[in-house]
């Protein structure tokens, strides 16, 4: 059961940052040159979140994590 809950975390985080890709706020980082752009891997028990090393990314990737602990009441 903990594994199920923790992947429909995981996809609801997906789903969030995903949003702030599609709306162009969170720039992809890409891997290699001529390689693919990414903002999030899944493993096991982590998930990274790659972004531009900018200020302004900081705030939209702490406003994308607010949101989730929020919604998943991880957080008050």
């Amino acid at each position: 059961h903990v594994t199920v809950s923790f992947c429909s975390l995981c996809g609801e985080l997906a789903m969030l940052v995903h949003q702030k890709v599609q709306s162009k706020h969170w720039k992809l980082v890409q891997v290699s040159r001529g390689g693919p752009h990414i903002s999030h891997l899944f493993f096991v028990d982590d998930f990274l979140l790659f972004a531009q090393a900018t200020t302004s990314q900081t705030h939209i990737i702490k406003k994308v994590l607010d949101e989730f602990c929020k919604a998943s009441r991880l957080k008050n």
